[in-house]
């Protein structure tokens, strides 16, 4: 047998690993697993941006929507910052539509009607943001008084007038949020902007014509953004999509109803008719049913009750704005033209 020794010459002392493990117990070692990618997606809640109201500040811009322009750079502000599920404009001017042609107010400004929460509950969202425009114009300084007082100039002599406004440019824009299902102010928010630079309020975009002829000037566009009143009203509306931001907690998160129909099947693959703009998430669950019959109301022909089968059960792994795709996880027999229900 070779003795092994070390580079000194003294011998190695070998120690029979079984002989130490003899007799030990071991537990098995056991590792928690991980949570499926969309179990650990966080909740975000569904908010839906109104049309903010410009009545004090309307006089002398007829035909021009700021109210909806506001709104729209709002939207685009709050989507950058990905904490809220914005719902879709179009799917929400179509909620606003069908309340206004059914004969029910539906409020834009700061207020919460019961009719705003019907427009919140049928779109799909948790909570609502109204808000109005109190500036849109300059401020100049009064040398009466030593140059340091600010004063705002109101708008005067219609949308040509107002792009000839010079000084500085302010807006100012305040906000409510109400949750969509108990109609409560839940919080406030504002924002100030202020121009950098002096001169005319629209200066570049040819006042008189081409953008602005008839109102039809987009304030999400990047030539009013380079305008002294663009700088302004992005600096608004950043500043309140902040305050909005930290109001993320003051929203309760409640289950929202969501309901659509299978629209393509493909073994133990549905995709639905329902997506982001109606609130569904990866990972929500939703129950396929059969509609066997339904009862309607003689007078309205609104459909009053449902005699619904339930067929199993799929949950939704990727979401897009007009639909979303599920997997089975249970029952058979899906055709298209099903209906699901969020569980």
């Amino acid at each position: 047998m070779k003795n092994w020794t070390r580079n000194n010459g003294e011998p190695l002392r070998f120690i029979c690993l079984n002989a130490i493990l003899a007799g030990t117990t071991f537990q098995p070692l056991t590792l928690p697993l991980a949570a499926p990618l969309w179990a650990q997606q966080p909740t975000k809640k569904n908010v839906a941006v109104l049309n903010f109201e410009f009545g004090a500040v309307q006089k002398g811009i007829e035909g021009w929507d700021v109210g909806k322009g506001i709104s729209d750079l709002l939207v685009d502000e709050l989507l950058k910052r990905d904490t809220y599920v914005l719902i879709e404009r179009q799917r929400l001017d179509a909620v606003v539509n069908e309340q206004a042609i059914a004969g029910q107010g539906v409020s834009t400004g700061t207020g919460g009607t019961q009719a705003t929460q019907v427009v919140g509950k049928l779109a799909g969202a948790h909570a609502l943001v109204t808000g109005s425009v109190t500036q849109f114009g300059t401020e100049q300084k009064n040398s009466r008084f030593g140059g340091g007082l600010i004063k705002f100039v109101p708008v005067v002599g219609g949308v040509a007038e107002f792009g000839k406004q010079k000084g500085k440019a302010k807006v100012a824009v305040t906000a409510r949020i109400i949750d969509a299902t108990t109609g409560q102010v839940l919080g406030s928010a504002s924002g100030e902007g202020t121009s950098k630079r002096e001169g005319t309020l629209l200066g570049g975009l040819g006042v008189g014509g081409g953008t602005i002829a008839g109102g039809g000037m987009s304030m999400t566009s990047s030539d009013f953004r380079q305008t002294i009143l663009g700088e302004a009203t992005v600096l608004a509306v950043s500043n309140l999509a902040d305050e909005l931001i930290k109001a993320n907690n003051k929203i309760p998160v409640r289950k929202i109803e969501i309901r659509g129909k299978v629209a393509f099947v493909d073994g133990q693959k549905l995709v639905l008719n329902v997506g982001a703009p109606q609130g569904v998430q990866v990972g929500d669950v939703f129950v396929v049913s059969n509609i066997k019959s339904t009862i309607k109301d003689p007078d309205s022909g609104k459909v009053i009750k449902e005699e619904i089968e339930d067929l199993g059960q799929a949950r939704v792994e990727q979401v897009e704005e007009s639909s979303s795709t599920a997997v089975v996880v249970s029952g058979t027999g899906f055709q298209v033209g099903n209906l699901v229900t969020k569980k």
